[in-house]
């Protein structure tokens, strides 16, 4: 996957074909920012999204025990946590209605805090790898293909604007060969074959059916960065 480092400063110099290259320049002219196509790349894209697909298809007998193992202990960590919680939740507050008991439980209450913060930070320490790997992107994608989506309908709804011939068609023909040209070989998966009506029909289409809530975060970031 390209890391923001190897990122072309300015990702039209991808485009190769005569016809897209023709068409950058028409949208350029009519004030499309070639910075812009680097910045909403860079907001829906991670490294880490390939990375995540991988290690849910891993196999590996070393790596599945480590993952178990470490799954486990969170678990009984999780349970600790949980049933001290359950107890402070028991143990009242401190009352000035009755000095002696109230300064006994408000000391056990202190103690089983400090238990809770101790369980806490030792559970730090057993870091989910999954954890490590934690994309910013907002919202997160599930997968590549889904990265891809939410890179595809920002870059659609931000070019869109400056096609003064009003022809779709022409702009996911121009993203996909962005998309083709920029990833092909970083992904993990065969972008190659990319075409427009592929583009449209099988990832922007796609981010239709995400959940409303999901949905209502994706378009408020597009409309953030585009604005």
């Amino acid at each position: 996957m390209l890391s923001i480092s190897d990122f072309p400063k300015n990702p039209l110099t991808v485009i190769t074909s005569e016809k897209n290259r023709y068409f950058a320049k028409k949208l350029l002219a009519q004030g499309m920012k070639q910075e812009k196509i680097r910045e909403i790349l860079l907001l829906f894209v991670s490294y880490k999204v390939p990375l995540i697909e991988i290690m849910k298809k891993a196999t590996n007998h070393e790596w599945t025990e480590y993952n178990a193992y470490i799954t486990t202990v969170h678990k009984h960590y999780d349970n600790a946590i949980k049933n001290l919680n359950k107890i402070l939740g028991i143990i009242k507050p401190f009352s000035h209605s009755d000095i002696v008991v109230s300064s006994v439980e408000n000391s056990t209450r202190e103690e089983v805090k400090r238990d809770i913060d101790y369980l806490k930070k030792q559970q730090a320490k057993f870091v989910l790898f999954k954890n490590l790997l934690n994309p910013l992107i907002i919202p997160k994608p599930d997968s590549i293909h889904q990265m891809i989506e939410f890179q595809g309908l920002a870059l659609f709804k931000y070019i869109v604007p400056f096609d003064r011939e009003e022809k779709p068609k022409d702009v996911y023909d121009f993203i996909a060969e962005l998309f083709r040209n920029l990833y092909n070989g970083h992904i993990g998966f065969d972008i190659n074959n990319l075409t427009g009506d592929i583009l449209k029909k099988n990832y922007i289409d796609n981010t239709k059916k995400l959940s409303i809530s999901k949905k209502k975060i994706l378009i408020k970031e597009i409309e953030k960065i585009i604005s």
